[in-house]
């Protein structure tokens, strides 16, 4: 996802019941990409959210 049509996609859930704008969008292509994610987000206080591709996640 890029740019503001990626975070627009981002800010529903899937039912488009609930609405709110992330801080940002972060698309990982490795489990090195989300682990560096959730290693800098820990300790700067930042919530992390998975958004799987319709697979109940």
């Amino acid at each position: 996802m890029k740019g503001a049509s990626g975070v627009k996609e981002a800010s529903t859930d899937f039912g488009h019941i609930v609405a709110s704008s992330p801080l940002g969008v972060v698309t990982a292509r490795s489990t090195a990409d989300v682990r560096e994610l959730v290693s800098f987000a820990g300790p700067a206080g930042l919530p992390v959210s998975a958004r799987g591709a319709g697979q109940a996640l």
